[in-house]
């Protein structure tokens, strides 16, 4: 998928949703001078999540990975300091949650040079989709 696309995913236990990936820069502060990349610079995308069907889904910013071109995965960092972070929240069909998610990545990892977003949504792990980032 291409940045700005929205996926429709099934979770392992059922549940549906629609996922967006946007606005990916790097670098990008913490926004709070004591917190700095310990590998890098911070790379940042725009998740949405939007619940369609289910009882309740959590939306979790810990959802969404960062892998690069030769395949090294970096986890999202928690980076409540970032404006508009993506915090965790219980959603209702219906309902959808956009945010800042963080990563922590070599200088040499930026936009445009075949890094992908992956996102799992389930307790599985599993990846569900891959945004181009």
């Amino acid at each position: 998928m291409g940045v700005g696309e929205a996926v429709n995913i099934t979770t392992a236990s059922g549940d549906e949703l629609t996922v967006t990936v946007a606005g990916p820069k790097a670098p990008v502060s913490s926004g709070n001078q004591f917190i700095t990349a310990k590998k890098g610079h911070f790379f940042a995308v725009t998740l949405t999540v939007e619940f369609k069907k289910g009882e309740t889904y959590f939306a979790n910013p810990m959802d969404a990975k960062l892998v690069t071109a030769d395949g090294a995965v970096y986890d999202a960092e928690i980076a409540s300091t970032v404006e508009n972070y993506l915090d965790s929240t219980q959603l209702n069909p219906g309902q959808k949650k956009s945010g800042v998610v963080v990563f922590d990545v070599p200088k040499d990892v930026v936009p445009g040079k075949g890094a992908k977003i992956q996102f799992t949504g389930s307790w599985d792990g599993k990846a569900a989709a891959y945004w181009t980032v």
